[in-house]
C-alpha cells in the first residue's frame, strides 16, 4: 500500500489516528488546503477525510478536488454527521465509501 492522507480538524481524532496506523505511511492534515498541498507533492493512494471543518463544506470540496487531481485515488470519508444526505452527496463528488463515526458511550 502507499502513503494514506488523514484529514480532520479535530486534533484527537488526528493523534488517534496517527498513533494507531503509525506503522503505516500516514500523512496528516488539519485542513482542506494542508490537505491539497500534500496531494500535490505526495503520491497518495488513500485519502481519508472528515466532511465538516472549519472552511464550510470544505470536506465536499476536498473530495472533489482530489478526484480531479487523480482519478485513482481511493477516498474515504469518515464523518460523524453520516446521514443519507452526506452519503449521497459525498458519492456524488467522487468518494468511494463513506463511513458513519460513531462517539464512545
Amino acid at each position: 500500500m502507499g502513503k494514506i492522507l488523514f484529514v480532520d480538524d479535530d486534533e484527537t481524532m488526528r493523534t488517534a489516528v496517527a498513533l494507531t496506523m503509525q506503522h503505516l505511511d500516514i500523512l496528516i492534515a488539519s485542513s482542506k488546503e494542508q490537505a491539497v498541498n500534500i496531494l500535490k507533492k505526495e503520491e497518495i493512494s488513500l485519502l481519508l477525510t472528515d466532511l465538516y471543518m472549519p472552511e464550510a463544506q470544505s470536506g465536499f470540496e476536498l473530495i472533489k478536488l482530489a478526484r480531479e487531481m487523480d482519478e485513482d485515488l481511493y477516498i474515504v470519508v469518515i464523518t460523524g454527521f453520516g446521514t443519507i444526505e452526506n452519503a449521497v452527496k459525498a458519492v456524488k463528488y467522487g468518494s468511494d465509501d463513506f463511513i458513519k463515526r460513531t462517539s464512545p458511550r
